[in-house]
């Protein structure tokens, strides 16, 4: 697959060990991001897909692997987003960091969706979890800044439009 494709995949289990010859690995949210993410941080060379949320099974192996320096969670940019990074952030503390792309304030003036808070109560509910709680980073700040400015969310795609995707 990876001679023919340029991409390949395997199938995680309970007994699965994780060892990567990478230094970046690049934990993606969205199909269409998944499918591009070397537009977006052409730095990683391997990403998993999430789906909107990672497995416990995958986070424990993610926890377990061996060899990767770097992880880096590319969410949608909303309150559940900004979840979803705070629960890897616990299992793989430092190990982790959440991508920010230099442009987000410009990103969300320009391409925010209101009803990504409005109409959708889990991220109603998620942003008064996370106004009231500790963010683990000046990254996930940042991003929650934007989203109570806004009264918006981003979604990931908005990446794949952007010349600056690289985290600042």
């Amino acid at each position: 697959m990876c001679r023919a494709h340029g991409f390949a995949f395997t199938l995680i289990n309970d007994g699965s060990e994780l060892s990567f010859d990478t230094t970046t690995v690049l934990i993606v949210e969205n199909l269409e991001c998944f499918l591009r993410f070397e537009r977006i941080y052409p730095s990683a060379n391997l990403a998993p897909f999430e789906n909107g949320r990672l497995s416990e099974r995958i986070i424990d192996r993610l926890a377990a692997s061996e060899g990767t320096s770097d992880f880096v969670h590319l969410p949608d940019y909303d309150p559940v987003g900004l979840a979803e990074y705070q629960r890897l952030r616990k299992r793989l503390g430092t190990r982790v960091r959440l991508h920010v792309p230099e442009n987000l304030d410009q990103l969300f003036a320009e391409l925010a969706d209101t009803e990504l808070i409005r109409s959708r109560p889990r991220n109603q509910e998620t942003l008064s979890f996370l106004v009231d709680s500790e963010l683990p980073c000046d990254a996930s700040r940042r991003v929650l800044t934007a989203i109570r400015r806004y009264g918006a969310g981003l979604e990931q795609e908005a990446l794949l439009l952007s010349r600056e995707s690289q985290p600042s």
